[in-house]
């Protein structure tokens, strides 16, 4: 579910290989692919999209990921709009 405004959250628990934070939240992944964000929440940042992932970075108030499935570059947070989907070229 979404986590609107400044509801803050915990960090969940689990096996992660993968994080990486903005101001006032973070992102990790899990050893199966999926991104679990926790924290602030005032543009979206907390709100990753489905799917299974290779690799993760966030900005100050975004994310942005690689599928595991088509290479692709997922975002989002305060660049959604802008930036919604890249594929990597062949």
């Amino acid at each position: 579910g979404r986590n609107d405004g400044l509801v803050v959250t915990d960090a969940p628990s689990g096996d992660f290989d993968a994080i990486d934070m903005g101001a006032g939240f973070g992102c990790v992944r899990s050893k199966g692919g999926n991104i679990t964000c926790w924290g602030t929440n005032t543009h979206g940042q907390c709100d990753p999209p489905s799917g299974r992932f290779e690799s993760i970075g966030c900005g100050q108030t975004h994310c942005c990921a690689v599928s595991s499935d088509d290479q692709s570059v997922k975002c989002w947070g305060s660049i959604k709009a802008s930036a919604p989907e890249y594929s990597q070229p062949q």
